[in-house]
């Protein structure tokens, strides 16, 4: 089997009896990026959501914490890309107090990924459930600060105050206060993206495409030695 986290290896293990020697979890792969971690600029830091505006990668979590932040006077600008969603439809679910801090980019073309993450101090994603999240990854390669739902494939990736922050899915409180935190911490903030890349360096699609062909090719040696 080749699944895409770990999570999804221990339930094959526990529930289908899968051999653990049968199963190789691969690595998602991120673009070489020129940008680094950088200092505030004037203004209310921008946090970026780049994903489907679903209930299912946690839009309904993500207003509720930007209104929770600001009713604490932490004043920010939300920038939502690849929502797929319209303008319209995507403020429908904001209070219209907010509205003017928020910016939707419904399409965007993957080679406009490097000035949609230099526009972000922080990267969030609140999703419920997801594979091995290529965003978050090249947020981190984009020496961008994380924040992710402790879930899925960021468990694989996100190691909690090391190279971003993890919290719990669905807890908007606890969210909002991380965000509170980077925001007011900037050496903080500072730290965790410019590790995030370091830990992006062995991630290049060349080498865990290698991964990949190295482990097909031990695979099919194997069968041939067993006739």
């Amino acid at each position: 089997l080749l699944l895409i986290n770990e999570e999804d290896r221990a339930y094959a293990i526990s529930h289908y009896g899968r051999r653990p020697d049968d199963i190789f979890v691969f690595r998602n792969g991120v673009n070489p990026s020129p940008l680094q971690p950088h200092q505030l600029t004037p203004g209310p830091p921008t946090v970026l959501f780049y994903g489907s505006w679903l209930e299912r990668k946690g839009k309904s979590i993500l207003v509720d914490t930007a209104t929770r932040l600001a009713k604490a006077g932490v004043h920010l600008r939300w920038l939502l890309v690849g929502t797929g969603a319209t303008e319209a439809v995507v403020l429908n679910d904001w209070p219209v107090h907010l509205h003017a801090a928020v910016e939707v980019k419904p399409h965007v073309k993957a080679e406009a990924d490097d000035s949609i993450y230099q526009r972000a101090s922080i990267f969030v994603l609140p999703s419920y459930y997801e594979g091995q999240p290529l965003t978050l990854l090249q947020a981190m390669e984009s020496g961008r600060c994380v924040i992710a739902s402790r879930c899925c494939g960021q468990l694989d990736i996100v190691q909690h105050g090391h190279n971003g922050f993890l919290f719990t899915p669905g807890d908007a409180d606890e969210l909002a206060r991380l965000i509170a935190l980077v925001v007011g911490d900037q050496d903080l903030r500072l730290k965790l993206g410019t590790q995030a890349k370091v830990d992006m360096a062995s991630r290049r699609w060349p080498i865990v495409a290698d991964e990949v062909v190295d482990r097909l090719e031990q695979f099919m040696h194997q069968r041939r030695s067993f006739g």
